[in-house]
């Protein structure tokens, strides 16, 4: 059947029920799954000041999920752990989230100063996305938020999870979105579901290191438009918690 549907030059999708069956020019069939693990990062701190929104959790939150603690105390544990944190810590003091919360630094927002934080993601769960490339299975850790609300496994995720938890978050005074969740969190302020602020810093992913580091004004380094917008987004993010100050004074 699979071979009936080839066609030189185009590319045809069939929905199945386990995602897309995309037929490529090449002429080799590629299937992608969107496949959820289960972290246990579900907990809501409803009262928390500002809000940190990532894309999904992922292997080190699968690994570290504990049955012997309470979900609080995994969601502190495991909220951006591994090798983000460092850099996300040294982001959010950079554009002085710790002043605007009233704390020393940033660091603590993951042991006593955790009620003033929520720690969380569009998707609640591990998302991945499988692909089988000629009989070959290949397992990728999804991070592409613009395919959230065009796939509906993924979109009825959103909605139950984290579009659902906005409500719980209402008395929330600044949304921060890490990279190009912006573009969803803008739409859910269009929405009324986000009344408050929206900030956008680099996503603490290994991969950008190099625009995090003209971020943190560490480097000058504008080889392209990504590393540019990296120095605006600081700017504009500074001036924005700069004015949040300034309200509250």
């Amino acid at each position: 059947m699979i071979g009936n549907l080839l066609y030189k030059n185009c590319i045809f999708i069939q929905k199945y029920s386990i995602g897309y069956i995309i037929l490529s020019i090449n002429k080799r069939s590629t299937i992608l799954e969107y496949c959820f693990k289960k972290t246990d990062m579900d907990y809501v701190n409803s009262k928390a000041k500002v809000v940190i929104v990532g894309i999904t959790p992922g292997n080190e939150q699968i690994k570290k999920s504990r049955k012997d603690k309470t979900k609080k105390e995994i969601k502190m544990d495991n909220a951006f752990a591994g090798k983000m944190r460092k850099p996300l810590i040294e982001m959010l003091n950079y554009i002085q989230l710790n002043k605007y919360l009233g704390i020393k630094t940033c660091e603590s927002l993951w042991e006593k100063d955790f009620n003033k934080i929520e720690f969380t993601s569009l998707l609640k769960e591990a998302t991945y996305e499988y692909k089988m490339v000629n009989g070959k299975r290949e397992e990728k850790m999804f991070n592409d938020p613009s395919k959230i609300l065009k796939v509906q496994k993924l979109k009825n995720a959103f909605e139950k999870g984290f579009k659902a938890d906005c409500k719980k978050s209402k008395d929330a005074k600044l949304f921060i979105a890490l990279g190009r969740v912006s573009n969803i969190l803008k739409l859910l302020q269009d929405e009324g579901l986000i009344n408050c602020d929206i900030i956008t810093i680099p996503h603490p992913t290994g991969q950008n290191s190099g625009r995090i580091k003209v971020f943190l004004g560490r480097s000058d380094n504008m080889r392209d438009s990504s590393y540019i917008n990296a120095s605006e987004m600081a700017k504009r993010s500074r001036n924005t918690i700069r004015r949040l100050i300034k309200e509250e004074q």
